[in-house]
């Protein structure tokens, strides 16, 4: 990539004129910025509120900035990096253009699984809107057979509880956080809602992350409308039966009642079987270092590192014991 298309794309992300505060920003503006060419952005504003330069969530608004010559301005902070509409750029700083794209982009097809489930529940539309910005926790196909040999198609058949598992590997498209959650957003121990309405928990144990009982084999996979982690096992929400062919067993999973502990290692071991592919789409990031420590978020509660791990009232979890 030249310096020019670097300082190029730089200036792009600067207004070519005074500052102006967010609640003036009106729907279809077209703004120039201070780039060679002086490249239009596009401005939306949804009606949840939220608003958009180009396909870019600004997820802070109107912080304000004083250089070191005394001029004060404004700073938005977005979730993704805009281009020059009139710049050639490169192919390694292309992004897929949605989460679907970017998961059948495996040579050998091992996600298909999921993708067939939200076309199944008409949710491939959503799934490859650019103007959304998706979290998605992706299973491979092992992990579904992992559960047992026609698991998938068990579930396929029945909409409602096909339904519960899809919806609860995306992060609620409602939430007050950012939805493409990069994992150095994440706090370890820290809960989050999915779409389902139901909460997930992280963990980082020796260099690897864990959502629920999930490994997480390779994160932070962008597109151009969200963000991708592949997870070796298939989560199971809430109080949810898996139907015979699945292994046919309720798992109560509360965790709301279940702080972890940030030196514990993982209650549930991972399963053995499935591992990384490292020719999985090429944008996906390296699993995790060992150095990671994520900066705790100051506006959450601390999580009581006295609290029990899991709901007194049930049985302890045998940490040898391979999760169902």
């Amino acid at each position: 990539i030249s310096l020019e298309l670097v300082a190029d794309t730089l200036f792009y992300h600067f207004y070519r004129g005074a500052a102006v505060p967010t609640e003036y920003f009106e729907d279809g503006i077209t703004p120039p910025m201070a780039n060679q060419n002086n490249d239009m952005t596009y401005i939306s504003v949804r009606e949840d509120g939220n608003i958009y330069i180009n396909d870019a969530k600004i997820v802070e608004r109107d912080l304000q900035t004083v250089n070191d010559a005394g001029y004060a301005g404004l700073v938005n902070p977005i979730n993704k990096v805009l281009f020059p509409q009139s710049a050639t750029i490169p192919p390694e700083c292309q992004l897929a253009p949605n989460v679907i794209t970017l998961a059948r982009t495996h040579p050998t097809n091992a996600c298909s699984n999921f993708i067939d489930g939200l076309d199944v529940l008409g949710y491939l539309p959503l799934f490859e809107d650019q103007m959304q910005s998706l979290t998605v926790f992706l299973p491979l196909n092992e992990a579904f057979e992992a559960r047992g040999p026609g698991c998938f198609a068990s579930l396929a058949q029945n909409r409602d509880l096909l339904d519960q598992v899809m919806g609860y590997h995306v992060l609620d498209l409602n939430g007050d956080y950012p939805k493409s959650s990069m994992f150095f957003d994440v706090e370890n121990g820290e809960e989050l809602t999915m779409a389902t309405g139901a909460t997930t928990y992280f963990q980082f144990s020796d260099g690897n992350g864990f959502i629920n009982e999930a490994m997480i084999l390779s994160v932070d996979a962008l597109t151009r409308n969200g963000v991708i982690h592949l997870i070796d096992t298939v989560l199971t929400p809430p109080d949810f039966t898996w139907p015979a062919s699945c292994g046919g067993i309720q798992v109560q999973v509360e965790p709301t009642e279940a702080p972890v502990d940030p030196t514990a290692a993982p209650t549930l071991a991972p399963t053995p079987s499935p591992t990384a592919d490292p020719t999985f789409a090429p944008t996906f990031a390296p699993t995790f270092a060992p150095t990671f420590a994520p900066t705790a978020d100051p506006t959450e509660a601390p999580v009581d590192p006295t609290a029990a791990p899991v709901d007194p009232t049930e049985a302890p979890v045998d940490p040898t014991e391979a999760p169902v």
